[in-house]
């Protein structure tokens, strides 16, 4: 059988595509690994910030401008790691150190005395005492290192050509305006830097941004391929053999075949069962009006007429990890891996509007809501998942047993 060399390209562009797709789906799934709660936040304020939002190891990091200067945001969880780290471009020609008062710093070799509100609050020092006190004298400068010191442990660093704020944890809720606050805040502070003395003498240097060589790569790849592949089949024909006949998929117990084929590989997961949820917990679903444990239906899009989409509640055989799959209108749609979950439940449409949320109130919902709880023993470690225009939300409600499961 002789190949034709355009069918040729497009089955290699077809899987150059494919590629990238899936390479482009993982890296987003694993984008937001361990940051769920505020991932609408992250992308929302990396709109904000003209900007691109990707990880660097386990940290979510954010590039972008803030009234014109480059600002790098870092959310992380890891240890002996600020959880909120921020770093602006600024005209800053002198080291000053502002943190908490009582905490302890080998930083600055002169303590800066400002006013007595102030240094009851916080503690100043600085290598450069002079000019220290000549911006700390500048209108408005310290009401908004007042604001940006919001955290017991938050600390604010200037340096020449740059300003930086690190808090130890990731302020939750209300991740994004507690951000943008802070923003707004050492925009301000850059301005009244810029007013200093041979400020403009300071080189600011532009922040890298990430450069998505694997995507770039594939692609190229892709194309020469194909080049390749028309030339070679235009030149000598080849025979293309029939597929062999494969064997049916393994399927993981409590999963149905036709959920199977569009999710990802089961291999040592099953659907969870009553003995896998925490008791207490799975007690007060069942009287609230949990019907089911590791399968359940729900209408995601809110098309209660059409069929259910699907969402299932995994367990690893072998780590006894959790998994959560929505399968909406057929597709996958989140597919996510945690530590531990001691329930899956459903919220119905209805009485979404009715949860009081410890966080800021997410956006109106299209259809049905997943409640997952993370820690059994703590009412506020619920989490409300939902489409809200087609996008992905999250909320966290203050009680989740005060959420009503029942239609």
């Amino acid at each position: 059988m002789y190949l034709n060399p355009v069918a040729i390209s497009v089955a290699i562009i077809g899987a150059v595509v494919f590629v990238g797709a899936f390479l482009a789906y993982f890296r987003d799934r694993k984008k937001y690994d361990g940051h769920q709660e505020y991932a609408g936040d992250a992308r929302t304020l990396a709109n904000k910030l003209n900007g691109e939002l990707f990880r660097d190891g386990e940290d979510l990091v954010i590039n972008g401008t803030q009234g014109r200067l480059p600002v790098v945001v870092r959310l992380s969880f890891a240890e002996n790691t600020p959880g909120l780290h921020i770093r602006m471009v600024a005209p800053a020609n002198f080291r000053m150190f502002v943190m908490p008062k009582g905490a302890r710093t080998t930083e600055g070799r002169v303590q800066v005395r400002t006013n007595d509100s102030f240094d009851a609050r916080f503690v100043t020092r600085s290598d450069n005492p002079t000019q220290a006190k000549m911006y700390l004298g500048s209108k408005g400068v310290l009401p908004e290192l007042g604001k940006l010191g919001c955290s017991s442990k938050g600390f604010v660093t200037f340096t020449k050509g740059s300003m930086e704020l690190s808090e130890a944890l990731v302020p939750t809720p209300n991740t994004g305006q507690h951000i943008q606050e802070h923003l707004k805040s050492m925009e301000q502070l850059a301005k009244e830097l810029a007013r200093m003395p041979f400020a403009d003498r300071v080189e600011l240097q532009s922040l890298k941004r990430e450069r998505r060589l694997v995507l770039k790569t594939v692609i190229v790849a892709g194309v020469i391929a194909a080049l390749v592949g028309i030339i070679t089949a235009a030149q000598q024909p080849r025979e293309i053999p029939l597929p062999a006949v494969g064997t049916q998929a393994h399927l993981a117990e409590g999963v149905m075949p036709n959920d199977a084929l569009v999710m990802g590989a089961l291999t040592d997961w099953r659907a969870a069962s009553a003995t896998d949820l925490d008791p207490d917990t799975a007690a007060w679903a069942r009287n609230a009006g949990q019907k089911d444990t590791g399968r359940l239906t729900l209408s995601a899009g809110g098309n209660r007429k059409g069929a259910k989409d699907i969402a299932y509640l995994l367990v690893n055989e072998k780590d006894g990890q959790r998994r959560v799959v929505l399968l909406v209108d057929g597709k996958s749609c989140y597919d996510v891996k945690y530590s531990y979950l001691a329930l899956l439940a459903v919220i119905p449409k209805d009485n979404i509007a009715k949860i009081q949320w410890s966080s800021r109130k997410p956006e109106d919902p299209d259809g049905d809501a997943l409640l997952l709880v993370r820690k059994p023993q703590d009412r506020t470690s619920g989490l409300v998942m939902y489409f809200s225009d087609g996008k992905l939300v999250t909320g966290v409600p203050s009680d989740y047993q005060s959420i009503n499961l029942l239609e």
